[in-house]
């Protein structure tokens, strides 16, 4: 049996169409003959593929693989372990002692193929069919909109791939050419069929598509260890540079900071918190996207603000829930009691 294993730096490339190296193990009656790790001069797949061939290849073995890319090499006679996440060194000894199987890295078990798409087959549906007499779900009043609400429409036309709205088709044509390569790599991650991938693993397939290298991590305070365990698996493929909210150690008794009266016993908060600082810090360092890690409300639109990277969110700190904002909406506050209180009554808390 001879695997071929993309590799981005020293693992399995999570993306297998990614890859810096390759790595040739051969294994037979019991034992791991050989192996050998073949350096990628271009990042073109079909340069990979290729070099499988020549090398007579029986499985690939890769982190996520899409559709397309599954079917090419199954046309070739190849066989796929995939949804593999580990270094080369442990892929060598699952290899060695007959443990390789898809998942490997995520679960002792091999994962049930049979996973279903997170994406329904049709889109639409009975109720989103045209009615003629809907109203728009927006408003205009002396050429300027007023309303706007995607909630209350019950046309949708829009999931028929008709113009709504017209100013929203016509702003996106004028941004296309300079949007594609974000707006490509995201639908490529949404479009996966095959298995439903958690919002950090979509964070490395989207830095991995657009060719990020610099990533920036600006994180609160409280979120310190959670941080730490996120920079260091970013890590593993991309340069990383985490930034805390109190950089620049400013004490809230400065002049240009109201707020020493809300201090408690904690010497830590009377440091300020400092966003725009945290920007300062990754626009020097010339970061290709920024990573927010549980900015608190406000500070984060500050930090998105003053950012020359674009931002993305990806832990958001919520003290009441666990980290779980989305929690407080399925609630049986806002589902039942908030709706069954008489007009009157008055609700005071949130």
């Amino acid at each position: 049996m001879r695997y071929g294993i993309p590799l981005l730096k020293d693992r399995v490339s999570p993306r297998c169409t990614i890859a810096d190296s390759v790595m040739l193990v051969s294994y037979a009656h019991g034992r791991l003959e050989s192996h050998r790790v073949i350096h990628l001069e271009s990042g073109a797949w079909t340069g990979l593929i290729q070099l499988l061939l020549e090398n007579q290849v029986d499985t690939v073995v890769a982190g996520g693989i899409n559709r397309e890319t599954r079917q090419m090499l199954t046309s070739y006679g190849l066989e796929i372990v995939d949804n593999v996440a580990c270094s080369a060194d442990e892929l060598l000894e699952a290899v060695a002692h007959g443990r390789l199987h898809p998942g490997y890295g995520f679960s002792e078990r091999p994962i049930d193929k049979k996973m279903t798409s997170p994406i329904p087959a049709d889109s639409t549906d009975d109720k989103r069919q045209e009615t003629s007499s809907a109203p728009e779900p927006w408003e205009t009043q002396d050429g300027k909109l007023v309303r706007f609400d995607c909630l209350s429409c019950t046309d949708r036309v829009c999931l028929r791939g008709e113009v709504c709205y017209p100013a929203a088709m016509e702003s996106y044509r004028e941004t296309a050419k300079e949007h594609k390569a974000v707006l490509e790599a995201a639908r490529d991650i949404s479009c996966e069929e095959d298995r439903k991938l958690c919002r950090v693993a979509e964070l490395v397939y989207f830095c991995l598509g657009m060719k990020f290298k610099r990533l920036g991590v600006a994180f609160c305070l409280d979120l310190t260890e959670p941080a730490g365990i996120l920079v260091g698996l970013l890590r593993r493929f991309f340069d990383v540079f985490p930034v805390c909210c109190k950089v620049g150690g400013i004490p809230v008794t400065d002049p240009l900071i109201k707020g020493d009266e809300h201090r408690d016993e904690n010497p830590l908060s009377g440091i300020a918190c400092n966003p725009v600082g945290q920007a300062e810090v990754l626009n020097r360092l010339g970061t290709d996207i920024n990573i927010i890690v549980g900015l608190c409300m406000g500070v984060d639109s500050l930090f998105t603000q003053a950012s020359l990277a674009p931002v993305t969110t990806l832990f958001v700190k919520d003290k009441s829930l666990v980290n779980n904002p989305i929690g407080a909406i399925y609630s049986d506050y806002y589902l039942h009691e908030v709706t069954r209180a008489p007009a009157s009554e008055n609700v005071h808390d949130s």
